[in-house]
């Protein structure tokens, strides 16, 4: 099993090596998701992709975001360069891009998390890609891999780090509101700010951070069973110190090698966590919201006992068993909120008590956590990757003499330019220890063999030639045992936008049949109703009369789910509304038309033509220029969820859950969202946005008209806007 670390810097690349990771991830340019981690570009990839080929460690490039049109010759571009560096693996999002690739390139394709792939269905809407490896969405259930592992060479899973909480490739919040895509890298973590939950009536349920979820941490679990067939665990953390990269691979590390890992969990917590959580790879999703804190909490070490003003400063006296040092970060608790913190500026102990300076508002009897312990930081900076290696000394007096390094099975040699004198020592001690400096480079001698007849010399000048340049040699070797050798071909590709072109139609969401009545304009149906049941859908197709209407599947469908919703189909005269890789695979195999739905994130022509059965492709609402159907108006699906947000919200268990209403959340008292519950095969909840938003009518192209989450009056607006539209 592959350990698969983050390397969001050089400085987490060395760290991740350090803590014995078997390939590393990296982003390239300004195509990958985490766009902020930088420190690999097109001028030095090639020297850090060595670098870690040297010590045996893979490289995988990311570049998996949404791809617009015009952005096409770029990415290849840094796909070629990735290629040229001798990295051993694409990680890519987005399916015109995999397309493209496929055709182009023999590098192993990996398909990112942001592609949603979740049960094995998924993977059959994938046929025709050429794609090795699949990074299952966090929404996966351990007990789905083995089957998922029938249809694709290699499978991965997040194992450690941070969890979206909305389903992989499918959040719009900060897309929405903040103009800052997730699909395009630019994550600004929405979901980690402040929300207040409200009734129906305005009436505050509760407040606090209800859309954060706590770190992922599979531990002993990748250990199971179930794991058994997953070929890598990964480590998420691109934008987080190399510390937290040291301590998360060193665990996995040592779990893998059957180590002692009590002392490594300790470090991890230390370096970074939020909570930690099994997430949702269990049937019954593990407790993910952590709604008191949503930043790096640490581990607890401490108690305010009293707190003492000193000139304009105010000092924590802590009662710990942990040797506070200056440098060390603390975070202040109460009741498992963040009520302070204090960066350990300076520290003092008196009377058995450390006192440290900390922030206002807090009180004594506050929990004192440690976030970040100086001298671990420094311990694991002192700590060098470097390759234990043979040398090995022969010749004699008046002839040439050879300098081998041996690593492993990987040899290299030198001889002198100038031929040996015999010395004047009893041994050859000083020639030795003068060809055993290796200094700063990637090596140490574990050992040195002196197979010479007779002490020599030979002046200390050629001798530090013969060790630079054998070292040079050794690591070239070893760097070219370590790189694949892959092609990329001419690049220049043709990506004509292949619209439809086809008379445009009008597309109407409805979750009743009372609202297909009012839809007279509607030339089509989506049926997304509360409760997904035969009875009901019946009727909904009844009175949409001969008008066609597609199913909405839910995004996030796993274990005995698939068969609920393949016996819905079947018993049903309706296509489908595949929001997701599984629904077009469901399509395509039970020969229903089918919408290609804007879950897809269809960004350009390539992606657009992998659909090109489908009764309509939907644009990217991102991005509307590529597919022949646009999100017109209504109220926009911002996330999707594996957890029961109204177990968050709710003080009770799902079990004795009666509520039917709709759940309000608002941000700053601004920006408002609600909380929409599908009952199917299991609840199905999305966040939608809470007002109506109308976009522009493109030429030529359907239009979507979403009633979904509308009150009374907000449909009569939306019907209104339609007839005045078409002049009715």
């Amino acid at each position: 099993m592959e350990i698969l670390a983050p390397a969001g810097s050089i400085a987490a690349l060395k760290a991740a090596i350090k803590g014995g990771a078997d390939a590393v991830y990296l982003g390239l340019g300004e195509h990958n998701a985490r766009i902020k981690s930088n420190d690999f570009n097109e001028d030095n990839l090639s020297d850090w992709v060595s670098y870690a080929h040297l010590f045996g460690v893979k490289v995988h490039v990311t570049l998996n975001t949404a791809v617009k049109q015009e952005e096409i010759p770029r990415v290849l571009a840094l796909a070629r360069v990735a290629v040229n560096a001798g990295a051993d693996a694409l990680i890519v999002s987005d399916l015109g891009m995999v397309k493209l690739l496929s055709d182009l390139t023999n590098i192993p394709l990996h398909l990112s998390t942001q592609a949603g792939v979740q049960n094995a269905m998924d993977v059959d809407a994938l046929r025709g890609l050429r794609i090795k490896r699949v990074i299952l969405a966090r929404e996966a259930l351990l007990q789905d891999v083995a089957e998922i592992k029938k249809k694709v060479a290699e499978v991965e899973i997040f194992a450690q780090g941070a969890v979206c909480v909305s389903f992989s490739g499918g959040c719009l919040l900060g897309s929405k509101v903040y103009d800052a895509s997730g699909n395009r890298g630019l994550c600004n973590q929405a979901c980690r700010l402040t929300y207040t939950a409200l009734d129906e009536d305005g009436r505050e349920i509760t407040k606090g951070k209800l859309l954060s979820p706590r770190d992922l941490s599979l531990g002993e679990k990748v250990l199971s069973p179930e794991c058994n067939v997953v070929d890598s665990i990964k480590i998420e953390g691109r934008l987080k110190r190399p510390l937290y990269v040291y301590a998360a691979t060193k665990y996995y590390r040592d779990l893998l090698d059957g180590k002692d890992v009590k002392q490594d969990l300790v470090d991890l917590e230390e370096s970074f966590n939020r909570g930690f959580t099994k997430g949702y790879t269990l049937r019954k999703s593990d407790k993910v919201i952590n709604v008191q804190t949503a930043s790096h909490i640490g581990i607890p070490v401490g108690k305010i006992l009293s707190i003492k003003e000193r000139g304009r400063y105010k000092y924590a006296c802590v009662s710990s068993n942990y040797p506070f040092e200056k440098g060390d970060g603390a975070k202040i608790l109460r009741k498992g909120v963040e009520v302070g913190g204090s960066d350990v500026t300076s520290v003092r102990l008196e009377n058995g008590l450390y006192l440290i300076p900390v922030s206002d508002g807090v009180k004594i009897g506050d929990q004192v956590c440690l976030t970040t312990c100086q001298r671990k930081v420094a311990e694991s900076e002192r700590i060098v990757n470097k390759l234990p290696i043979r040398l090995v000394l022969t010749g004699e007096a008046d002839k040439r003499i050879t300098l081998r390094a041996e690593y492993g099975s990987i040899i290299a040699e030198v001889v002198s330019e100038s031929v040996a004198q015999k010395g004047n020592g009893k041994d050859n001690a000083a020639l030795v220890e003068k060809l055993s400096k290796v200094g700063s480079s990637d090596f140490e001698v574990q050992c040195f063999s002196d197979m010479s007849k007779q002490p020599l010399y030979l002046n200390a000048s050629e001798l530090n030639n013969m060790r630079r340049s054998l070292l040079v040699k050794l690591r070239e070797k070893i760097v070219q045992t370590n790189t694949p050798n892959y092609y990329f071909d001419d690049p220049r590709v043709c990506c004509k936008d292949e619209r439809k072109v086809c008379v445009p139609k009008k597309i109407a969401e409805v979750s009743t049949t009372e609202e297909i009545a009012t839809c007279a304009f509607a030339d089509a149906f989506v049926l997304t109703p509360a409760k997904m049941e035969a009875d009901l859908l019946h009727a909904m197709l009844r009175s949409a009369g001969e008008r066609k209407c597609y199913l909405r599947l839910p995004k996030i469908v796993r274990g005995k789910e698939l068969s609920f919703f393949k016996d819905l189909l079947c018993s049903l005269d309706v296509g489908v509304y595949a929001d997701n890789l599984y629904a077009v695979a469901f399509a395509r195999q039970y020969n229903k038309p089918y919408i290609a739905g804007f879950g897809l994130n269809v960004f350009n022509s390539v992606t657009a033509s992998l659909f090109a059965d489908a009764d309509h492709v939907c644009a990217s609402v991102e991005y509307p220029f590529y597919g022949d159907l646009i999100y017109r108006a209504g109220k926009m699906p911002l996330m999707s969820f594996a957890h029961c947000p109204f177990s968050v919200v709710y003080p009770r268990e799902c079990g004795s859950c009666k509520q039917e209403k709709d759940t309000i959340y608002y941000q700053n008292g601004n920006n408002r969202y609600k909380m929409l519950r599908r009952r199917s095969a299991s609840c199905d909840f999305t966040l939608y946005e809470d007002k109506i938003t109308y976009y522009p009518i493109l030429e030529k192209r359907s239009c979507f008209y979403s009633l979904i989450g509308l009150t009374g009056s907000e449909k009569k607006e939306v019907i209104t806007c339609i007839s005045e539209e078409i002049g009715e």
